[in-house]
């Protein structure tokens, strides 16, 4: 029944001005904007109306806080059978305190003697409006929605509230409350409405359920599990029912589409019963949705129950291991997997959930693009070794080069002596006496020319050598000049060495870097035995034997915290 507010007469409800005056028809009963209700509640306007209540916004006068308030149609608040279950509904979801359930906060009888209750004010957009504006949606933000509205429904269930209606405009997203830069929090609606119409049902009272040819159906026919497509009703039901209508919503936020296809509320029941559910990797095969998101999502959508996550707990568990699969530092991105080739099979390729495994934060790391798809880039600590581990390999490959470098810049030419004076081969019988050392390591400026006669050969001007040995002269006593042996047998004895020399610096350079490496990544033991084999390489490094031994005493340590 209508009211119009000018001259007050009632009119039909399919009326929507007034025939005396134009003026638009209000609702017969309908509370107006700035109506006190119970001497507390303020209304500020109507927010909705469904089959059983209108639900108006309104301000709490005292605390100045939003309410929502949901009162009963007029209609069935006359039904005293139907009032009393419907506050007893409501008093059992005053029980669900829950961060991701629309929490219920009274229950009030207005003036007029319809019952109305309390609830949670949220301001957010519904899910469903969130599909239509921005799907298909990034698979990380699904699986944050997902598993906040799977945690809501193992709170309901844990209290034997089965929702029996989970849609996308029964889900609402919300701002969150601490941080503008935090994902958004899911909220559910609704829950005991199923029951309670159900209820409606039995007692024969007119229905905006689907109907059957057998009988009458709770929930929405695209979302609604295989069991309610049955017929299956009340206790008859348990929580996973709930988990295949999420599932369903999850397919839809990921690709914009449903698994199934029908026209008729007869033909959707069918299709539920009957019609195995399009796999995401074949619906869209452009999309870069992780497989083993998909897989979760498919395995909501089995047709037996048996081959669902056994709980919401149990389908938040998948949803975080999908998530440490997908976006894990070491995953990478391979799809469509090969299993898609023959669908899905939940009995032999299902997810197997590990309960001693603890469980994975929800958050989902960012992801970087790359051509065979999205990589994921890690958490911060990840990153920051890696970065930090490639800036050190890069400075001790720079040190490195630098090392090689200045060898080979220093390295005697063909003629020069190598480094080792046992090697030198005089061709003066006086070089080999006792008690005549011979200096290695020593470029001195080249010698005056020798007198002749003197038996010492005097070096090429062009080739003034890099060292030489000290021997004295036969031709005068007590003195002793600068000599430099011949050039060829000095060839042969110095390339291998210097040949050896360079080996021995590549393996140490290796070892050290491979250390570093292994150090930065954790891998202490490794890294050990790598800074080992440097310090067998260059055992004078007397800075290595420290940093050896500190580095014994940190993995000493943590084997006792382990211990």
């Amino acid at each position: 029944m209508k009211a119009c507010p000018n001259c007050g007469t009632n009119h039909p409800a399919n009326y929507t001005h007034c025939p005396r005056d134009g003026t638009p028809l209000i609702e017969a009963h309908a509370w107006q904007e700035g109506t006190v209700v119970r001497g507390k509640y303020r209304i500020l306007g109507k927010i909705g109306e469904g089959g059983m209540a209108v639900v108006y916004k309104a301000v709490h006068t005292r605390f100045d806080e939003l309410r929502a308030l949901k009162v009963m149609t007029p209609e069935l608040a006359g039904d005293q059978g139907f009032v009393k279950r419907f506050m007893h509904e409501a008093v059992l979801t005053r029980k669900l305190q829950h961060p991701n359930a629309v929490r219920v906060e009274d229950i009030d009888e207005a003036e007029d003697g319809r019952p109305f209750i309390v609830m949670e004010y949220i301001e957010g957009r519904s899910l469903k409006e969130v599909i239509q504006a921005e799907a298909p949606m990034a698979a990380e933000r699904v699986c944050s929605i997902i598993a906040q509205v799977a945690k809501a429904l193992d709170a309901a269930h844990r209290l034997g509230i089965v929702h029996r209606d989970i849609k996308p405009a029964n889900i609402f997203l919300v701002a969150h409350p601490w941080s503008a830069g935090e994902p958004e929090v899911a909220k559910v609606l609704d829950f005991g409405i199923a029951k309670v119409k159900e209820a409606r049902l039995d007692d024969g009272a007119q229905s905006h359920s689907t109907l059957t040819g057998t009988g009458s159906v709770i929930g929405t026919p695209a979302y609604m599990s295989p069991e309610q497509a049955r017929g299956l009703r009340g206790d008859q039901l348990d929580g996973r029912s709930d988990v295949y209508s999420l599932g369903v919503v999850m397919y839809e936020m990921l690709i914009q589409g449903l698994p199934l296809e029908a026209d008729t509320s007869v033909q959707w029941i069918l299709a539920h019963v009957q019609t195995p559910p399009k796999p995401l990797w074949e619906a869209r095969p452009d999309l870069p949705i992780p497989p083993a998101v998909a897989a979760v999502v498919m395995r909501c959508l089995e047709k037996d129950a048996r081959d669902r996550p056994e709980s919401a707990l149990h389908l938040v568990a998948e949803i975080q291991r999908a998530q440490q699969q997908s976006w894990s530092p070491a995953a990478t991105r391979v799809f469509p997997p090969a299993a898609a080739a023959g669908g899905f099979s939940s009995r032999h390729q299902s997810l197997q959930l590990d309960m001693a495994a603890p469980f994975i934060a929800a958050s989902a790391p960012a992801r970087a693009v790359t051509e065979g798809g999205l990589v994921p880039a890690g958490s911060q600590a990840s990153r920051t070794w890696i970065i930090l581990g490639t800036v050190v390999g890069a400075a001790i490959l720079i040190a490195a080069g630098i090392f090689f470098f200045n060898m080979k810049s220093q390295a005697p030419p063909s003629s020069a002596v190598s480094g080792s004076p046992a090697s030198v081969q005089s061709p003066n019988p006086v070089s080999s006496l006792p008690g005549v050392p011979a200096v290695s390591g020593v470029t001195p400026s080249p010698p005056p020319a020798a007198a002749p006669g003197s038996g010492i050969g005097a070096p090429e001007a062009t080739k003034p050598p890099t060292q030489s040995a000290i021997e004295t002269n036969p031709s005068r006593e007590g003195s002793a000049e600068m000599a430099a042996p011949p050039a060829t047998p000095k060839t042969v004895v110095s390339r291998p060495k210097a040949q050896a020399d360079a080996g021995k610096n590549r393996a140490l350079a290796a070892a050290l870097i491979r250390a570093k490496n292994d150090e930065n990544a954790g891998r202490f033991e490794d890294a050990l035995n790598d800074y080992e084999e440097a310090a067998r390489l260059d055992p004078a490094d007397k800075a290595l034997q420290r940093h050896i031994r500190l580095l014994r005493d940190r993995i000493s340590n943590e084997n006792q915290l382990i211990r």
